[in-house]
């Protein structure tokens, strides 16, 4: 059997071998296949898969675009080289994704597998092993989970990564601020923004970079562009300690100048982990 690369992290898609599989013929089968494929190795009832994914149809309508569906998916993998009882296991009631996960693998699955390996401690400077997998497990993140599909199930878990991946940014730029490695701190912190424009600790983050890189002017930038997104999305100024990190920065080369002590290292809690084109992530120098 020829080894299979599944993402769903961004656009879904599949390889198997060197060959992409064409996109299920229909929405429906594309989100049964992804549904089951998250819940790896699980029993899922039929009528849960019915009704999650159905719940707007009666019952014995559900129950045969379920059918329908599973026979679509079987179909488009048989017409591609693969077994489709190498991958799915079903009776009269259940069904469950059974692909071997040395053949077939899934960055979803390779990227909490990794998450698990760099699980953040509370300590601020990381043991560089624990980093090194932090920075692989961001590597397998191409994207928000199946950000084309809106019906709960998708979202739940969506959001759930999503936090899991800002959390290890966190961690991440904690630590390289406290090793003094501004250039990478800088980078995890625009990440963050990015994907959050209103965490407020990485707009410090990124402030306090630029200036430890002889960029005030930058720092000044980002601490406007704060204000302006807090006034317009929340009506509220920023936190006192980025004033007070705001006012550390206009006065660096005074020698009364002095950086206010940091806030406590709050982290975001840690989402439970169920039994269960990549973007680039080069760096410049830091020094």
């Amino acid at each position: 059997m020829a080894h299979a690369y599944i993402r769903v992290l961004g656009q879904m898609s599949i390889r198997v071998g060197n060959r992409p599989v064409p996109s299920f013929p229909t929405r429906s089968a594309a989100h049964l296949f992804a549904f089951l494929l998250l819940h790896r190795d699980r029993w899922t009832d039929r009528d849960v898969l019915s009704g999650t994914l159905w719940g707007e149809r009666t019952e014995s309508a559900a129950r045969k675009a379920l059918r329908s569906a599973l026979w679509r998916i079987r179909r488009t993998l048989k017409e591609n080289g693969v077994d489709p009882d190498a991958w799915f296991q079903m009776d009269a009631k259940r069904v469950r994704f059974i692909a071997d996960t040395e053949l077939v693998r899934v960055d979803a699955h390779e990227f909490e597998a990794a998450a698990r390996r760099g699980a953040i401690e509370s300590q601020t400077i990381l043991p560089q092993k624990m980093v090194d997998a932090l920075e692989n497990a961001l590597l397998l993140y191409g994207g928000d989970l199946l950000p084309s599909v809106f019906e709960e199930w998708a979202f739940l878990e969506r959001e759930r990564l999503h936090l899991r991946r800002i959390a290890m940014l966190d961690s991440l730029v904690n630590h390289y601020q406290a090793v003094e490695a501004w250039r990478t701190s800088l980078y995890h912190a625009q990440a963050i923004v990015r994907a959050d424009p209103l965490r407020e600790p990485a707009h410090r983050a990124i402030m306090r970079a630029y200036q430890e890189l002889g960029d005030r002017p930058s720092a000044i930038r980002q601490h406007r562009r704060l204000r302006r997104i807090l006034k317009e999305e929340l009506a509220v100024e920023p936190m006192p300690e980025t004033e007070g990190l705001y006012r550390w920065i206009l006065g660096c080369g005074s020698t009364e100048s002095r950086l206010p002590p940091s806030p406590p290292n709050t982290r975001l809690p840690q989402p439970e982990l169920p039994h269960l084109s990549s973007q680039e992530h080069g760096r410049l120098p830091d020094r």
